[in-house]
């Protein structure tokens, strides 16, 4: 209120600006909270991996409604951490080789320099149909990323 004279508003105005500045604080506080709760949410939609690679295959589509309650398959991802090589080997050659055994490959023809490969695992069953044993070999200091399903020619030292 002016000094010495009578107030510019009424005490009714006054109290009705008071509960508006009050209602106007809490829809200022509710808004902040929802602003809160929805970053939250999209921070959820953030799709991560728990080691680098890349993006092989897309398995939903975009825009799909995917929930975390059931485990849905979103992507497929390939790392280039762990690679190693399948291949068959005939029964026959069972004698020669044994884990930690070296082996050379070509992939299109092309044979990997400086590539270090080895057996690392030897499976104990043989393809009847075959005759062949199933081995994998585990690559290090891969320095190219390499196709998943790639035809691959491995040269096994025999005899040596």
């Amino acid at each position: 209120k002016p000094e010495g004279g009578t107030p510019s508003n009424s005490k009714k105005q006054y109290e009705n600006a008071e509960v508006r500045l009050e209602q106007e604080k809490a829809h200022v506080q509710e808004a902040l909270e929802n602003l809160k709760k929805t970053k939250a949410r999209l921070e959820e939609t953030r799709i991560r991996a728990p080691y680098d690679g890349i993006i092989t295959k897309r398995l939903t589509h975009p825009g799909e409604s995917v929930t975390g309650e059931s485990a849905t398959p979103l992507l497929e991802i390939e790392s280039f951490d762990n690679v190693y090589i399948e291949f068959p080997i005939p029964q026959t050659a069972l004698r020669e080789i044994h884990v930690g055994t070296p082996i050379t490959f070509e992939i299109d023809g092309l044979t990997l320099e400086n590539q270090n490969a080895a057996i690392t695992l030897i499976y104990p069953h043989v393809d009847e149909k075959t005759r062949s044993v199933k081995c994998r070999a585990s690559l290090t200091g891969i320095k190219q990323p390499l196709s998943s399903g790639a035809l691959v020619r491995i040269h096994i030292p025999l005899g040596a």
